[in-house]
C-alpha cells in the first residue's frame, strides 16, 4: 500500500463520530477527509462474522481489496471497511465489484485517466 498507513485507535473514534457510512450485504465502508496527502485504513472484522480464523480471513480479504484498487481511490482520507457476516460465503469478485460501489457512493472513486485531478470530497 503505497499511498497508505494503518489507522491508529484515536482515528478510528474520530472516523466513528464524523463518517456517514454505506453499507453492502458483506461489509460497511466509512469514509472522511483526513487533510494529508495519504490515505488511512482501518479493517475490523466484529464476532458476529465468525471465529478467529474467519474474522482474519475476512480482514486479509478486505485488505488486499483496498491494496488492489488504493490507485482508483482519492487520496487524503480515513477509510474504515468494516467486515459484515456474509463476506465468509461471498466470492472474491462479488465482494470487488461491492467495494467499488462502495468506493463511488463515497466519491472517492477516481477513474484511471483522471487520477491527479480528483480529491476527496
Amino acid at each position: 500500500m503505497k499511498h497508505t498507513t494503518m489507522l491508529q485507535k484515536s482515528g478510528f473514534q474520530k472516523v466513528y463520530k464524523k463518517a456517514k457510512s454505506h453499507a453492502e450485504k458483506s461489509m460497511v465502508m466509512l469514509c472522511i477527509d483526513n487533510a494529508s496527502k495519504e490515505n488511512r485504513l482501518g479493517v475490523v472484522a466484529s464476532k458476529k462474522v465468525g471465529g478467529a480464523v474467519i474474522r482474519n480471513r475476512a480482514r486479509r480479504r478486505l485488505k488486499e481489496m483496498y491494496r488492489h484498487y488504493e490507485e482508483n481511490l482519492c487520496k487524503g482520507c480515513d477509510i474504515i471497511l468494516i467486515a459484515r457476516s456474509g463476506i465468509s460465503t461471498a466470492d472474491y469478485t462479488a465482494l470487488k465489484a461491492s467495494f467499488v460501489r462502495l468506493a463511488k457512493r463515497h466519491k472517492i472513486w477516481v477513474c484511471s485517466e483522471n487520477k491527479n485531478e480528483h480529491s476527496f470530497h
